[in-house]
């Protein structure tokens, strides 16, 4: 009995603190760099915009607390690769490690955007960078659960080596 009162209040403690993260996470402010909110991403901007509002001090090579920045959120948005490539121009390296060391393929490949994963690998992209927790493009791109194979065709036409992985863990940017 007591045993399922404790597992009770766990439970009932665990909902109310998940709960409270997301209230805070909804009425967190705003990053004051527009380009690090996913809604400025999700309007598409054309490029001049971008440009405009970089004109007003605001950069996009910065990265939010979390790793994240303009590239990142313009791929997760489905951003046309002119804005990637732009975006890249202005000093986001290819292979910039963003969010637990990912790269920027990591994150069009999980997206489902093969046209973006192909033209980042013929690019330079490198295809054999593990991540924070281990893992490549290709097994990060499964562990997301993508399920377009003419993204990991992409991957093996690129050179990735399904063989041999690497085992040392990259390193945190921030």
């Amino acid at each position: 009995m007591k045993k399922n009162i404790t597992r009770t209040f766990i439970l009932v403690l665990s909902f109310a603190l998940v709960s409270l993260s997301a209230i805070a996470q909804r009425n967190a402010p705003k990053d004051p760099n527009p380009f690090l909110n996913k809604d400025y991403w999700e309007k598409q901007p054309s490029i001049s915009s971008i440009q405009a509002t970089m004109k007003d001090g605001h950069s996009v090579t910065q990265a939010n607390r979390g790793g994240f920045d303009a590239t990142t959120f313009a791929i997760f948005s489905k951003n046309p690769i002119s804005t990637i490539e732009f975006l890249m121009a202005q000093g986001n390296d290819i292979n910039k490690r963003t969010h637990d060391s990912r790269t920027y393929v990591f994150w069009a490949a999980s997206s489902g955007d093969l046209d973006l994963v192909k033209y980042l690998i013929d690019k330079g992209a490198k295809l054999d960078l593990v991540d924070s927790h281990g893992y490549g493009p290709i097994s990060f791109t499964a562990a997301t659960g993508q399920q377009d194979f003419a993204i990991y065709d992409a991957f093996i036409t690129g050179g990735s080596d399904l063989k041999k992985r690497k085992t040392t863990m990259a390193k945190m940017p921030y």
